[in-house]
């Protein structure tokens, strides 16, 4: 079950992750406005694509590759990508 919240701030910062599974996506792509996935192992951004309200998405001290796809999020107004 999705929350229903107007604004929602989630962060995995310092957790590990990799990449974003399919369950925390499912559960929380149409409510998150806030994204902070900073000092993680992530290298793949692709289900991000998939964050419909995300305004503020933080990937500082992440494993960004020089050349990367970034998914079109059509509703970002701030994206911090430093030391990666």
């Amino acid at each position: 079950k999705k929350e229903n919240f107007r604004s929602m701030r989630i962060s995995l910062a310092y957790r590990g992750p990799n990449a974003l599974d399919a369950s925390f996506c499912e559960r929380y792509s149409d409510t998150a406005v806030e994204l902070d996935l900073s000092y993680n192992a992530m290298s793949d951004f692709g289900a991000l694509r998939t964050f419909s309200k995300l305004r503020t998405l933080v990937l500082s001290h992440n494993s960004v590759p020089k050349q990367m796809h970034f998914p079109k999020i059509a509703t970002l107004e701030t994206l911090w990508v430093n030391f990666c």
